[in-house]
């Protein structure tokens, strides 16, 4: 079953508790009822990973952190684990040790579910959504960038001339 259809049966169910409120009937013992027999009758009809996507709500994405994540995807990672350091002292001991140039992407092991990012550059260790968000702040990552389309026909426009 789509999507768009569980939607559509979602918004039925309210239909029939706002026909059912101008008839008078008690509203919530109603909207309970219908609510009830919708949940019975979504899950007979949906595996429960559709009735949770239904239910999530959809996150908000931003351009300027996807883009900053596609120039990160380009800088070479370095996988560690933390330790008995903390990782943000666990990453600076790797790149003393290692000799690593910036820019460089490390990803930290905390624990079997938790891995934390730092971002080394040439002023120092940041956090890797930091970095996601504000990447045009680090001249390391410019070269990375993709030309957008004003800045090609800037190139374009003046090698012509």
């Amino acid at each position: 079953m789509t999507e768009r259809s569980l939607f559509f049966l979602y918004v039925a169910g309210f239909e029939q508790i706002r026909d059912q409120f101008r008839w008078g009937l008690s509203f919530w013992n109603e909207a309970d009822k219908i609510a009830t027999a919708f949940v019975t009758d979504i899950t007979s009809v949906c595996t429960k990973e559709e009735v949770r996507l239904l239910a999530r709500r959809r996150k908000r994405k931003s351009r300027r952190r996807q883009e900053g994540r596609r120039i990160l995807e380009q800088v070479p990672q370095f996988s560690i684990e933390s330790g008995e350091d903390k990782p943000v002292t666990a990453a600076r001991k790797y790149i003393l040790s290692e000799g690593i140039a910036p820019p460089a992407l490390l990803l930290v092991k905390r624990n079997e579910h938790t891995t934390d990012r730092y971002f080394w550059a040439e002023k120092g260790l940041f956090g890797a959504q930091y970095v996601e968000e504000n990447h045009f702040l680090f001249p390391s990552l410019r070269s990375l960038e993709p030309e957008t389309e004003s800045q090609q026909l800037i190139t374009v426009g003046s090698s012509t001339y």
